[in-house]
C-alpha cells in the first residue's frame, strides 16, 4: 500500500496478512497507522501493526457530483 504523508512525500507500507484480515481497507481515503519503521536496501517502510480509516468531509470545489460533498464515515464492509 503506498500513501502520502502530511508533506506530500510518498510512504510504502507493508500489512502482513494477520494485519490486512483485520483491516478494512477498501477504499481511499484518511486512515491513522501505527507501524515500526525498518529499513532495507536505504529503503524506509512502515511494518503496520494498526490501521484505520478516519472519517472526513470532502472538498466541495473537486467534487464531480453533489453526493461527493457528503461526510464519509466508517463503514467495516462487513
Amino acid at each position: 500500500m503506498t500513501n502520502l504523508d502530511l508533506k506530500g512525500s510518498w510512504l510504502d507500507t507493508v500489512l502482513f496478512p494477520e494485519v490486512a484480515q483485520r483491516s478494512a481497507i477498501y477504499a481511499r481515503g484518511l486512515y491513522h497507522i501505527e507501524a515500526k519503521v525498518t529499513t532495507e536496501f536505504d529503503f524506509i517502510t512502515l511494518e503496520v501493526s494498526k490501521i484505520k480509516r478516519l472519517p472526513y468531509i470532502t472538498d466541495p470545489r473537486f467534487a464531480t457530483s453533489p453526493s461527493d460533498t457528503k461526510t464519509h464515515s466508517l463503514k467495516t464492509g462487513s
